[in-house]
């Protein structure tokens, strides 16, 4: 239930702040406050439990139709957050969802290349707010990652200061945590780099 407060006084707060574009219920920092705030920035706009504004989600494209070009240019590999294998592993999760890979069947990896593109920011509890209890599914990921515990919200929020970029180290540790511990990525990783016609399979 916190997390409809959290998102109703984040929507109000935020409204006119157009580089803000969404607001996220779930927290990955395992009890590592980020800042004092009841809230930090991310460039990682997490979808269990989320909200945004009619104006952000205009700019979202499903089929990524500038991908190519930003893709090409290197300018959206400089836009994303993490080490050079993080930022490979995001940028190929990309290539995939804009390919239609019949294994990447997802809708929320567009709103991710959405917020990279514009140099946008995503508003995180310091708190976790959300618990993925569903277990399985299409998009089914690791247990661990799901069933989170609640912890609780202030009675009174605190908003970061005026958002100038997001927390490098919070949303490193996030990347690390959800995808460096798959060793099929590292794997292709290193190969392509010894192997470079390994891109194109």
């Amino acid at each position: 239930p916190d997390f409809f407060r959290f998102a109703s006084a984040m929507l109000e707060h935020y409204r006119d702040e157009p580089r803000i574009m969404h607001i996220s219920g779930v927290n990955f920092q395992d009890g590592i406050m980020r800042g004092d705030a009841s809230a930090f920035y991310s460039t990682i706009p997490h979808i269990w439990g989320w909200a945004s504004w009619k104006r952000a989600w205009k700019h979202y494209d499903p089929d990524m139709r500038d991908y190519p070009q930003l893709r090409d240019t290197g300018e959206l590999a400089r836009a994303l957050p993490g080490t050079p294998y993080l930022r490979w592993v995001l940028l190929r999760m990309m290539e995939r969802t804009y390919l239609r890979s019949p294994h990447f069947n997802t809708w929320d990896v567009q709103w991710h290349y959405t917020l990279a593109k514009l140099r946008a920011l995503a508003v995180t509890p310091n708190a976790n707010l959300v618990s993925n209890i569903g277990g399985t599914g299409t998009h089914l990921v690791a247990d661990e990652l799901c069933a989170r515990r609640f912890d609780p919200l202030p009675e009174k929020l605190i908003y970061p200061p005026k958002p100038a970029g997001p927390d490098r180290e919070a949303d490193l540790s996030t990347l690390e945590k959800i995808y460096a511990g798959n060793w099929r990525p590292h794997l292709r990783y290193f190969l392509e780099k010894l192997c470079p016609p390994l891109r194109n399979l």
